[in-house]
């Protein structure tokens, strides 16, 4: 009875415990960023900026009028297309209005949908490199695999119609595409909260696990938890 009352302790630490995984995804673009690495499409007309950081991806998009007239956005015919699948902007569930009105030297912003929402499944063939990244434990290593417009998990393209005419008439569009091109599996929250990355998050029911297990009476004192990136 004395290994049992003296891992009891232990267990409910186990059991009570969450034990969280990430993964932590930069994305690249078509378009370039700001010094506050926003993503940004500018013409003479209007300038979108596009942000994703966040659980799931959430991509905000703000859209800013140059003009001296109002300025018209068509969300019904404004777009994400991720690989082949095509997704409007708008549906009848919205919080914002299908025809978006931007006054002089004003700007409009949505937060239309989550893009990602399930973990990436890494590939033997998919590259990385070590990094040190420092958490509230200290400096951690870690890998950072790479992608490219080929291999990335992850491709879209938005779509956003606009006009100066109330009715929809003489519209034009922009175009740009984004993609994941890094990719953190880890244990432990990093200190990465800018416009241009985003993470998912799951448990792994470890902790529940060994706790169960432990309650059986197979008491395994020394379990430990997968390396950083595994």
């Amino acid at each position: 009875m004395k290994p049992l009352n003296f891992a009891l302790p232990i267990v409910v630490l186990l059991i009570s415990a969450s034990c969280i995984r990430y993964q932590y995804m930069g994305l690249s673009s078509s378009v370039p960023k700001n010094e506050s690495k926003v993503f940004y499409h500018e013409n003479d007309t209007l300038r979108i900026s596009y942000s994703f950081n966040g659980e799931n991806c959430p991509i905000r998009i703000n859209i800013y009028n140059k003009l001296a007239d109002p300025l018209y956005i068509d969300w019904t015919k404004s777009s994400i297309t991720i690989f082949k699948d095509q997704m409007s902007l708008w549906d009848a569930d919205s919080e914002y209005d299908h025809l978006s009105k931007v006054l002089s030297q004003s700007s409009t912003e949505v937060q239309p949908l989550l893009l990602i929402t399930k973990f990436v499944d890494l590939m033997p063939e998919d590259t990385y490199s070590h990094i040190t990244v420092m958490t509230n434990n200290g400096g951690v290593k870690m890998k950072k695999y790479a992608f490219d417009t080929i291999n990335t998990p992850l491709h879209f393209t938005t779509k956003i119609h606009y006009t100066t005419n109330s009715n929809g008439i003489l519209e034009n569009y922009t175009e740009d595409q984004f993609w994941i091109s890094s990719l953190i599996p880890t244990y432990s929250i990093l200190p990465f909260d800018q416009p241009d990355n985003f993470y998912l998050k799951k448990s792994t029911g470890f902790s529940t696990f060994i706790g169960i297990v432990a309650i059986a009476g197979l008491i395994m004192l020394d379990a430990n938890l997968p390396d950083e990136g595994e």
